[in-house]
């Protein structure tokens, strides 16, 4: 399970690092604001996409699922695309560069 970040997070939403750091596997910072998520097996390829941060919001957001294979292509192309173009972080990398709230 990977996950794109934007950088911001280092300095914004130091928690959210750290949580995120025990749920997936790798974490990419990226100048990212794209809402979101592909999920892909041997019987489907969905994308989600939302407008909403994932925080707690009482304003009005949209989104929409998809199951359309040729449209998860091309958005899952684009992430991988941004993902290897990202600073890659792993658990000790996070502990080591002191990412902690001051």
């Amino acid at each position: 399970l990977k996950l794109i970040l934007n950088t911001s997070v280092k300095r914004n939403k130091i928690e959210l690092l750290l949580f995120a750091d025990n749920v997936v596997s790798s974490i990419g910072l990226a100048n990212n604001h794209m809402k979101l998520t592909t999920i892909e097996n041997e019987h489907w390829k969905i994308v989600v996409n939302q407008s909403a941060n994932s925080t707690i919001n009482p304003a009005f957001e949209s989104g929409i699922i998809c199951t359309k294979p040729d449209v998860f292509d091309l958005y899952n192309e684009e992430i991988n695309r941004i993902y290897n173009n990202s600073i890659i972080l792993d658990k000790d990398e996070i502990i080591r560069q002191g990412f902690k709230k001051h």
